[in-house]
């Protein structure tokens, strides 16, 4: 989910969810967690715990702390951030999660942003041009304590290293170049421009030696995976998709000419592979090997498309452009899913899925996205349950989100993390129920002790 910035019974299940408790000392040492992997590279591969060779499910929560940029609507993710960071806080709330048998946390990297730095507000990993450090060292720090308590309540951590840290040193490796020469532009450049590409590598390189270095070769096992992105998606507003004219050739090295539907899907889902084969290619020849890589999107159906279409929703915010740009029109379209699958050959892939207020079908959202096709392990990495689309009734939400668990596992998902734990900063949050609220009413459906099968009511 983006956030407007610049995005047994369940009074036994949830009893304590929000105690308090004295500050915790982090664990000195705790228990290695077993490794998660995959029992093979075929089409029907499943996550498994290594350690015993039985299947791994995912079940767990995203916990997001936010922070509010000053005189101004923006968020952004603050959940390390120095001085920000409530160890004891999130030591409760992995506490209760354990104690209700969830297995994974998804948690989110704040990379940094300039324009808030120009501003007086500098946060995240990277802190502008006069930064040249991997990543802010305190900040790193707040991870490895978060990983260390996670390990030490036998949950798996599922980091999301969204951009690289904006700062000097990796705005060096990536170079400059020129949008307009390279005919690529905006979010689109993130996929298709070397430097783009050899930066976010960099930064998974050194994130991965980063926080070895901290907790340890042992505990970099509490790692379910490192996600690429959150929530990765092109843009029909920016070049190369922006017109129906001209050519591009992107990190691949193969140029597609724009003219052609079939071409321009291609650029973007050629991209997409190769994207996702070097961020993981990237782990593999990092210090810890046994690394999974993810990388998640959304439907198409939640941006108003029926399915991949070669971009035919596209217009021009540039001066003199072409097809002028409607405010009504959302010009995003996800990474594709199939696609992904079928070629990236990552050990699972994340989708998020959300009941709207407007009339929401499971299979039209899974069909715009076409599950037919889709081979291999996929989580439904964010779930979670606007107020709106459950008349604000907090009971009906909690038989939805179960319903859609439910739904979801007989069509073939491996994994649910439901969105969120406790979020209420940002009004934009809170349209949406926390697992915790009313008495973790979502939870008492939801939670691995209260419903062990998660494919059953």
């Amino acid at each position: 989910m983006r956030f407007r910035a610049m995005l047994a019974s369940a009074a036994l299940v949830c009893a304590g969810l929000g105690g308090a408790l004295a500050q915790p000392a982090a664990a000195a040492d705790p228990t290695p967690l077993p490794w998660i992997g995959t029992s093979g590279t075929g089409p029907d591969r499943e996550l498994i715990d290594t350690s015993t060779q039985q299947r791994f499910v995912p079940r767990g929560t995203n916990y997001v702390r936010l922070a509010k940029l000053r005189d101004d609507e923006a968020w952004w993710h603050s959940t390390f951030e120095p001085g920000r960071y409530d160890a004891a806080r999130a030591d409760r709330a992995l506490r209760a999660m354990r104690r209700d048998g969830y297995n994974v946390v998804r948690v989110f990297l704040d990379p940094g942003n300039e324009q808030h730095r120009l501003l007086g507000e500098p946060h995240g990993l990277g802190l502008g041009p006069d930064d040249t450090s991997r990543g802010t060292p305190a900040y790193l720090d707040n991870v490895a304590d978060f990983v260390r308590k996670a390990a030490t309540h036998r949950i798996y951590v599922l980091p999301i290293l969204d951009y690289y840290p904006q700062n000097a040193h990796y705005w060096g490796v990536r170079g400059h170049y020129d949008a307009i020469k390279l005919n690529i532009s905006g979010e689109n450049a993130l996929w298709m421009v070397e430097g783009e590409i050899r930066a976010k590598q960099e930064f998974f390189t050194n994130f991965v030696a980063d926080l070895r270095r901290r907790v340890g070769p042992r505990l970099m096992s509490a790692f379910l995976a490192l996600q690429a992105q959150n929530e990765a998606f092109y843009t029909g507003d920016a070049r190369p998709f922006s017109a129906k004219s001209g050519t591009v050739t992107p990190a691949n090295g193969v140029t597609y000419d724009l003219a052609v539907d079939a071409d321009r899907q291609q650029a973007a889902d050629a991209s997409a592979v190769e994207f996702a084969r070097r961020i993981a290619a990237t782990v593999r020849k990092s210090a810890e090997p046994r690394l999974m890589v993810t990388i998640g999107m959304f439907t198409y159906q939640a941006v108003g498309k029926a399915g991949p279409n070669g971009f035919q929703q596209f217009c021009s915010r540039e001066p003199g452009g072409g097809v002028p740009c409607r405010e009504n029109v959302d010009y995003r379209y996800p990474f594709r899913l199939s696609s992904l699958a079928q070629w990236a050959n990552l050990p699972f892939l994340d989708l998020h899925l959300y009941p709207v207020p407007a009339q929401f079908s499971l299979d039209d959202n899974l069909r715009s996205s076409e599950w037919a096709q889709v081979t291999g392990p996929v989580i439904v990495g964010e779930y979670g349950a606007f107020r709106e689309a459950f008349g604000n009734d907090v009971v009906r939400a909690a038989y939805g989100m179960r319903d859609l668990q439910v739904d979801t596992c007989r069509r073939g998902f491996d994994g649910w993390l439901f969105w969120t734990y406790d979020t209420e900063e940002s009004a934009d949050q809170q349209r949406l129920f926390r697992l915790t609220e009313q008495k973790g009413a979502i939870n008492g459906q939801l939670a691995p002790v209260a419903r062990p099968n998660a494919c059953a009511r």
